[in-house]
């Protein structure tokens, strides 16, 4: 679990260098103002935190909304209880050869 929080804190890290040289670049190619690019910023990071927060709230609905019939026709599935998705995936893909 110690190695998954290096390597998600490593991960946040370098999208928080990414975006300052995005919006760096906006403002000095003439794309945006900065006032347009702080927008954006307040915008998106607004949403992320709540969409951050919607998902845990609704976390204990998932397993149900997974067998319900909308589930089973836009085949969901619920992957919360897993630590590590991608690879739990990985391994059924492969196992499947």
């Amino acid at each position: 679990m110690h190695e998954l929080c290096e390597a998600q804190g490593a991960n946040a890290a370098a999208l928080v260098a990414l975006s300052a040289m995005v919006a760096w670049s906006r403002v000095y190619l003439g794309y945006h103002s900065p006032a347009q690019v702080f927008a954006g910023l307040a915008a998106g990071t607004s949403f992320g935190l709540l969409w951050g927060r919607v998902t845990l709230a609704a976390a204990p609905l998932f397993p149900r909304l997974e067998r319900s019939a909308l589930g089973e026709a836009l085949a969901l599935r619920d992957t919360s209880h897993l630590e590590d998705p991608l690879a739990a995936e990985r391994r059924l893909a492969r196992d499947s050869r």
